[in-house]
């Protein structure tokens, strides 16, 4: 279990992709309600688009929700503690955003990864974060 503090407790984390996507359709309602978008809203919408891993969250946001559902409904069997494991919503978001090429890199960016998964049930996770971003690429 990762200890992140009682704050993040049930929350989700987003990738910087659903953050494209919340931001974008805020800007929509600022500009059908005829208001000024505020500078650093635009910048903070193009920063996150600019870091997304998925081209254009906006119009592929149905890749981007199931993608998530994929790695939120993964459940990995942890030999040590014989025990069925699911990723925390930290690490979902962080192999979305950090979009790891092989196992090495993936525990080394996010260490609890390595705590409880196998490199071959991490090398799953990021078959599956490759399939969902090869289909919309």
């Amino acid at each position: 279990m990762l200890r992140l503090g009682d704050s993040f407790k049930g929350a989700t984390c987003l990738t910087n992709a659903e953050v494209t996507i919340f931001l974008a359709n805020a800007k929509s309602n600022y500009e059908a309600n005829d208001k000024a978008v505020p500078e650093a809203f635009d910048q903070t919408l193009a920063y996150a688009n600019r870091f997304s891993q998925i081209r254009h969250p906006v119009a592929n946001m149905a890749a981007v929700q199931g993608l998530r559902k994929e790695l939120e409904a993964g459940e990995w069997t942890n030999d040590e503690m014989e025990t069925e494991v699911k990723l925390e919503q930290f690490e979902i978001a962080s192999l979305i955003n950090l979009k790891p090429e092989e196992h090495e890199e993936a525990v080394a960016l996010i260490p609890s990864l390595a705590k409880r998964f196998s490199e071959s049930q991490v090398e799953d996770m990021i078959e599956k974060i490759n399939r969902f971003s090869g289909s919309i690429n």
